[in-house]
């Protein structure tokens, strides 16, 4: 958390959108889009468009060896552009030029950040411990990266709901990321205090493979 914060105040240097920019400039994944931040073994894709300025005209240029840039495509008259930050010691510079004259119409300073452990998250629920009538309010699971702005599209691929008392022993596998009425339906059936947990959790975005990740258990009142 200490480190989040001392990030997002090393932010408030770093903004690209400000008055009489020709150029903007911002990374797709980063939930701040006002924010240079690039993510150490992450997904990075640069976005650049300008107003009165052509994309066709502009190019990319690192100003840092621990700034790479690749894969430069044209999409209308926006430029996108692949980014990998190889160190966090430093601010990374990036030029935006102009194919023919070489003029540079804009330069920013890129901080980089580390990419925490992805965990799932059910709905909106911040405690473990919660009223039947908040996890019921819950409709589905999510994955996050804790204190991050890394957005990466992760979804919800499946999981498993499991919960024990008395006599009972239930699992019920869940394909997607919505919470079904299956297990809503558990929900409103168990005693007060039981314990349940969501497990076998996988996620996945639409260019990587699955990643499992961890139970969550909550007790409900």
């Amino acid at each position: 958390m200490k480190q989040f914060a001392v990030l997002m105040l090393l932010l408030c240097s770093h903004l690209v959108y400000g008055k009489g920019d020709s150029v903007n400039v911002r990374n797709l994944y980063c939930a701040m889009a006002d924010s240079m931040v690039l993510f150490v073994e992450g997904n990075n894709v640069i976005q650049v468009y300008g107003v009165g300025v052509s994309a066709a005209e502009l190019k990319l240029k690192s100003l840092d060896r621990a700034l790479r840039i690749g894969d430069i495509k044209q999409h209308g008259d926006t430029l996108t552009a692949l980014a990998m930050p190889y160190t966090t010691a430093k601010k990374l510079r990036l030029a935006v030029v102009n194919k023919k004259t070489n003029k540079i119409y804009k330069e920013v300073s890129f901080v980089a950040a580390t990419i925490p452990e992805p965990r799932a998250k059910v709905g909106a629920l911040k405690d473990s411990i919660v009223t039947k009538k908040e996890l019921l309010n819950q409709d589905n699971m999510q994955m996050i990266f804790p204190n991050s702005l890394y957005s990466y599209p992760y979804r919800i691929q499946k999981y498993t709901f499991k919960a024990q008392y008395k006599d009972k022993n239930i699992s019920i596998p869940v394909q997607g990321l919505f919470i079904p009425i299956e297990v809503k339906k558990a929900v409103k059936e168990l005693p007060p205090n039981t314990v349940v947990r969501f497990t076998d959790i996988m996620a996945t975005c639409p260019d990587c493979a699955g990643r499992q990740l961890r139970d969550i258990k909550i007790l409900v009142r």
